[in-house]
């Protein structure tokens, strides 16, 4: 594959920074840390609920090198990357597709890196970028016929500007059994913004070591949590003095506070109304509307009724634990010596 790569008749506007598959985890983050890639490029610019641009800065500034067994999700997309590439040539007889192994960086904009999916010869528009994606079924309805998720088209469009080639193609299967196909065409003024916002982000967090501010988003959250850990934590009684201009946040917390109680309030109130509308029914559905309301009654698994009809069964996965409630009122002493952080942060304002 790498010395067919070689061989391929094509001019880009970006220079191989190394063969991705001859890397370790470890070589590829290290690689991943000299530039800002596609997946990193709708987290900068605001659009990805998955990454913040904290959460990227993090990942720059101090990439973890995980020992852990990939997730299934990751695994999977692994796994049918190639039958993904497959599906679409059956389906473009008129395309020549070619798997790229290379990481690539843009020689106008150095910050700008690329590890794209394919490449694409296509007989009446030159070159173009292939992008793999293997989506859950949950995420169905962020698509439409020609709609994809915004955090694709950015991330298309930087690779699009990183190569400087016109258009990318996205092939993605949907819950394992729905294929779809999205075209992408440049967009200069889209490219001209995203650039704008990924130097800005270069030259101003990465170069200068100064983290964004953190924008409410879960990616920033796990980002602060990783950033000012237990590792090194200051005494409960070693009091921070925080400048007057701090009590702006303050107020502002404690007024989103009382929003969200009473936007919970008027929630609790529609869904209880919808609840008397259905009564004893556990599903109902609005004339017109394709969701459907339900209210429906759960269930939980009875452990007494099983000891009490099969005790061998029972027996077999019982397993006694500690009852630390019981040892804290005994001995509530000897309980402290054996607490530990537990790595979680609480906030509160009162």
């Amino acid at each position: 594959q790498y010395r067919r790569q070689k061989k391929l008749n094509i001019k880009l506007d970006a220079i191989k920074i190394v063969n991705v598959s001859t890397l370790t985890g470890e070589q590829w983050l290290e690689h991943r840390q000299t530039g800002i890639g596609g997946s990193d490029a709708s987290g900068i610019a605001g659009v990805n609920k998955y990454k913040s641009k904290l959460g990227v800065f993090l990942d720059k500034k101090n990439p973890i090198v995980s020992n852990e067994s990939p997730s299934e999700a990751a695994e999977m997309g692994h796994i049918m990357e190639p039958v993904i590439r497959e599906v679409f040539k059956k389906r473009n007889p008129h395309l020549k597709v070619y798997q790229s192994n290379f990481m690539w960086r843009s020689i106008k904009y150095p910050f700008m890196i690329a590890n794209v999916d394919g490449l694409i010869k296509d007989p009446q528009r030159g070159w173009g970028i292939l992008e793999i994606k293997n989506m859950s079924e949950y995420r169905l309805k962020e698509f439409g016929e020609e709609e994809i998720p915004i955090e694709f088209i950015i991330q298309g469009s930087h690779y699009m500007e990183t190569l400087n080639l016109d258009f990318c193609i996205f092939a993605v299967f949907i819950g394992g059994n729905k294929y779809r196909e999205f075209h992408l065409q440049r967009d200069d003024a889209v490219i001209d913004a995203l650039v704008q916002i990924e130097e800005d982000f270069w030259q101003n967090h990465i170069l200068t070591d100064v983290a964004p501010d953190p924008d409410g988003s879960e990616s920033s959250g796990k980002a602060l949590a990783s950033m000012y850990n237990a590792e090194d934590k200051k005494p409960k009684d070693e009091i921070l003095e925080l400048p007057s201009t701090a009590k702006e946040l303050t107020q502002a917390y404690e007024y989103y506070n009382e929003q969200e109680a009473e936007m919970k309030k008027k929630k609790d109130e529609a869904k209880q109304q919808l609840q008397s509308m259905l009564g004893v029914h556990q599903t109902a559905q609005i004339e017109g509307d394709e969701k459907k309301i339900r209210w429906t009654f759960s269930q939980s698994f009875k452990g007494d009724l099983l000891k009490e009809k099969e005790p061998d069964l029972y027996a077999q996965f019982l397993k006694p634990t500690l009852d630390a409630k019981a040892f804290q009122k005994a001995y509530p002493s000897k309980y402290k010596e054996f607490m530990v952080d537990s790595g979680k942060r609480t906030f509160n304002y009162k």
